[in-house]
């Protein structure tokens, strides 16, 4: 279980990266450009509307698959605030940002213990 959260949090914080900041930004300009006009449109906040859904529901699956693992669990908990006030101008994309460091740094120290086992210590006899 302790590999399928690690994979799981690489996978998580490489979308986060790439489409969850960029969809920060653009989210907030198509929400920013329908309150300078007077309507907000109903397309694009409804998009984004789901694309919030669906990223806040990929970060409960992984704060899950940690918690069964033991894993550490802050950089879910970030995603998932993240998708929640990716509105707020500078917040969202901040925290969004934070997620991803935090996802990787988890994902890589998960890693790293895995990898490290009693066995794999070289002693030398002097």
């Amino acid at each position: 279980m302790k590999t399928t959260s690690m994979i799981y949090k690489w996978i998580t914080g490489s979308l986060n990266a790439t489409i969850g900041s960029l969809f920060s930004l653009i989210g907030f300009l198509a929400i920013y450009a329908g309150m300078e006009t007077g309507s907000i449109a109903n397309g694009p906040l409804v998009t984004f509307s789901i694309l919030t859904a669906l990223f806040a529901s990929v970060h409960v699956v992984g704060l899950v698959f940690a918690i069964k693992a033991g894993g550490k669990k802050l950089g879910h908990i970030m995603g998932i605030i993240a998708s929640v006030v990716w509105v707020i101008p500078a917040a969202g994309f901040i925290i969004n940002v934070l997620a991803v460091v935090f996802l990787m740094m988890e994902a890589a120290k998960e890693g790293k213990r895995k990898n490290a086992s009693p066995d794999s210590k070289i002693t030398s006899a002097a």
